[in-house]
């Protein structure tokens, strides 16, 4: 079976953030990808979906405020775990929970 290959657009559009932001994780070593022969980024979907998100991160993707999201994390609503005094929430529950939807 073969993993899906997502380009930073999709990868931005499953986790409800900018593509940018998704750059910005790959750059800072959060994200594993590879680089394409013409210079472009590609993510794995299982990658994306075991990458973790800060609260406030997890929280403009839904359209909510980070404390509801430390709320609904603290509570056990949330696949996230406390990790060094702050929330890292999976990226996964973007999807579950329902990304706000980008203009």
């Amino acid at each position: 079976m073969t993993d899906e290959v997502l380009t930073l657009s999709e990868a931005a559009a499953r986790t409800g953030v900018h593509r940018r932001t998704v750059r910005a994780w790959i750059r800072g070593g959060r994200l594993p990808a590879t680089l394409t022969p013409g210079g472009h980024y590609r993510v794995r979907a299982s990658d994306l979906a075991t990458m973790t998100m800060t609260a406030t991160e997890f929280a403009r993707s839904v359209g909510v405020c980070s404390r509801t999201a430390m709320r609904w994390a603290a509570a056990g609503k949330l696949d996230a775990e406390l990790w060094r005094g702050s929330w890292r929430i999976a990226a996964s529950e973007v999807e579950r929970v329902g990304a706000r939807r980008r203009a």
